[in-house]
């Protein structure tokens, strides 16, 4: 495609500049966080929303690392309150477009219902 080999020492980098192909880890995380801000704002009690709060508080524990869920990976990158963050769709958009935490005091936790 673009006629270089390995012993050009190209980095990944520069070969995505160069063939204009996106990384599909990064692009794979805006979709998941894209996602995640979509099923939180909507209020019309489908499953994919009760999911996202549900707890299994009746189950036994099994021994070793508790299971992850999708949204704790979300509650890392976006910090406790990321919930509220989404429902305000401007904000979360920023906030993903970014592919990073929102810097500090950008949002008022006051205005977001």
């Amino acid at each position: 495609m673009l006629k270089v080999t390995r012993k050009d020492k190209i980095t990944n980098e520069r070969l995505r500049e160069m063939s204009k192909v996106k990384d599909a880890v990064v692009e794979a995380a805006k979709n998941k966080h894209r996602w995640a801000g979509h099923v939180i704002r909507r209020d019309d009690g489908r499953w994919t929303r009760n999911v996202t709060y549900w707890y299994p508080y009746e189950v036994k524990r099994p021994l070793g690392r508790p299971p992850t869920r999708w949204s704790d990976a979300i509650k890392k990158k976006f910090g406790r309150e990321w919930i509220r963050i989404a429902r305000d769709r401007q904000k979360w958009k920023q906030c993903c477009d970014l592919h990073r935490s929102p810097p500090p005091g950008m949002i008022d936790y006051r205005s977001i219902k």
